[in-house]
């Protein structure tokens, strides 16, 4: 964790009121740190128990393979397939400028070891509009970064100003997720399965 260091103050010892005030703000200042320090630690336990529960793996390329679908078959559902992912994002401070900040921001996606195919289903054709929904997931860790970078951070809200792009983002692939299964039936349209494979290649590439 980065922390700035407060440049230095000229206090007056003869001043009893000033010396009150240092020393309430100085309190004041040390609870804040404090609570966003118990903030942090309860955030990161929170996100190692949810991937405890939803255990997880890199896919290095960005390609997937019917091997890494390894989850117990959901044998109520009405579908052959089903691609579970998350993306994470941290970042670091790595400068203070006035008021703003600069960060370094990485993002990335990640498959839930918990997606799973029908083993009598598999075939070239699922598992490329499978890919299709992993690859939404590439586009909201790159266009994710990308606002991120383009954005002015200020040093008093840019924790929860990165949060709410995050989350506009991910709103917006989430629709396009359910747009992307409506408007190739689920890959039985052929065409618009092709029509969807080049745009989402095209913005990917456009975001990298």
């Amino acid at each position: 964790m980065h922390r700035e260091m407060l440049p230095g103050k000229k206090c007056n010892f003869d001043s009893n009121t000033n010396l009150k005030k240092m020393l309430l703000n100085f309190f004041i200042k040390q609870n804040l740190v404090f609570w966003h320090l118990v903030f942090m630690l309860l955030t990161f336990s929170i996100t190692s128990i949810a991937q405890d529960i939803n255990p997880e793996r890199i896919i290095p390329d960005g390609k997937l393979k019917w091997s890494d679908y390894t989850g117990k078959v959901d044998q109520h559902s009405t579908y052959w397939s089903t691609t579970y992912w998350y993306v994470h994002y941290k970042y670091t401070v790595t400068q203070f400028q006035g008021d703003t900040v600069k960060v370094d921001l990485q993002s990335w996606p990640a498959l839930q070891e918990r997606s799973w195919v029908l083993p009598s289903k598999r075939s070239a054709e699922l598992l490329q509009h499978e890919q299709g929904h992993f690859d939404l997931a590439r586009l909201l860790a790159l266009e994710f970064k990308q606002e991120a970078g383009s954005t002015v951070l200020l040093r008093n809200n840019y924790s929860r100003k990165l949060d709410s792009i995050f989350n506009a983002d991910l709103y917006d692939i989430k629709q396009m997720e359910i747009q992307y299964d409506t408007e190739t039936n689920h890959m039985w349209d052929r065409a618009a399965q092709e029509r969807w494979n080049k745009k989402i290649a095209d913005m990917i590439k456009a975001a990298e």
